[in-house]
């Protein structure tokens, strides 16, 4: 290639790789630079190929860091296509770093974390702003902060749970809803006392202080309507499930 040509070449690359704006400070890291330089020709099939090598000694790897970028250009070139099938690479390498961050949670805690973490990453990758710049600079590190940022709301929702104790206790005293007598209530007490916390105090919410489940998606939630899902943080569909699960260890109770 000529002196001018790869001038040529090197320019229109300068062009693309624009310079992070979310911070004067924020500088892709010269490997990652490298990495999108050589992949930055590459047709959304072969990049997406190319992407899927998860070595990270292999000469053709591309970096978190650099499938940012990538993500962002498809973004920005409307090309959905290429943008789901990066954001899957990056999701499934994600997975194991999060779920490794994880002791001491239960398995449902531990499924709600990394659900929680997965939709906070990708709406950050997926922002119309520029806010997801950091994530071309540290990738892991940012990670690191919503997983850290999951877990500490998770323990706070853990601590809400123990201070509805003694409101759920009254409440069992309370009128049902009408889908429970006082008297079949009265009989499924104890049953009630035996399931794990968090199943009991939504059935008893639900049944006997008429909350309702919540909105699909939760961004819908009237702030002066609230429900279970906005008020334990939860989808919708966890919600139900809780309930499911409560309804099945009651059923088996009463036929025990």
């Amino acid at each position: 290639m000529s002196a001018r040509a790869e001038t040529r070449v090197r320019s229109a690359r300068e062009v693309i790789l624009k310079p992070l704006t979310r911070n004067a400070e924020y500088r892709r890291l010269p490997e990652t630079i490298r990495q999108i330089e050589a992949a930055i020709d590459l047709s959304s099939h072969d990049l997406v190929a190319r992407a899927q090598i998860n070595v990270a000694n292999d000469q053709a790897f591309l970096s978190p860091e650099a499938l940012v970028f990538f993500v962002r250009r498809a973004l920005a070139e409307h090309d959905g296509t290429t943008v789901a099938d990066l954001m899957e690479v990056l999701i499934d390498r994600s997975l194991a770093p999060v779920a490794a961050g994880l002791k001491g949670f239960d398995e449902e805690e531990r499924r709600d974390i990394i659900q929680t973490v997965l939709c906070r990453l990708t709406e950050l990758l997926l922002a119309d702003d520029d806010r997801s710049d950091f994530a071309q600079v540290r990738f892991w590190m940012v990670l690191k902060r919503i997983r850290l940022s999951a877990c500490v709301e998770q323990r706070s929702f853990v601590a809400r749970f123990d201070q509805l104790d003694e409101e759920n206790d009254a409440a069992m005293a309370c009128a049902p809803d009408g889908q429970l007598s006082p008297e079949e209530f009265a009989q499924l007490a104890e049953g009630l006392r035996a399931l794990d916390p968090h199943l009991r105090r939504v059935f008893v919410m639900r049944h006997y202080q008429g909350w309702k489940i919540g909105p699909e998606p939760p961004d819908e939630e009237d702030p002066n309507d609230p429900s279970l899902a906005g008020y334990f943080g939860k989808s919708s569909r966890t919600i139900r499930n809780w309930l499911s699960k409560a309804e099945a260890a009651l059923a088996s109770f009463r036929r025990n």
